[in-house]
């Protein structure tokens, strides 16, 4: 077994969701959870996502969504760490969807 992980970014949602589909679909997800970072930053996303991810679902795959992994992480030092341990210390069997969507003209400027 390994980890299953994406990282969807771009200015166009549409694209962004059908990527996760077709990622979804791939690893053979039953269920998903889509956890939104609701401020930046937002270390409890993050830990949610964390759990989330870990966490193998009785039937086959469950797939943890974090939206805005950008936005949760922010200027934050100790954020910005708990999303790089996120994504480097998945468990073996885990499956992961990072989406950032953010206008093209935004694309150089930080979070």
């Amino acid at each position: 077994m390994s980890v299953s992980l994406l990282l969807a970014h771009g200015d166009d949602g549409f694209r962004i969701a059908a990527e996760i589909r077709r990622f979804a679909d791939e690893i053979g997800a039953v269920d998903r959870i889509e956890i939104n970072a609701e401020r930046s930053p937002d270390e409890p996303a993050i830990e949610r996502a964390a759990i989330e991810a870990a966490s193998v679902g009785m039937f086959g795959t469950h797939l943890a969504i974090l939206r805005g992994p950008l936005r949760a992480a922010g200027r934050s030092t100790s954020a910005a760490g708990r999303l790089l341990r996120l994504v480097t210390e998945l468990p073996v069997g885990s499956a992961l969807a990072l989406a950032e969507e953010r206008p093209s003209r935004e694309a150089g400027r930080p979070p």
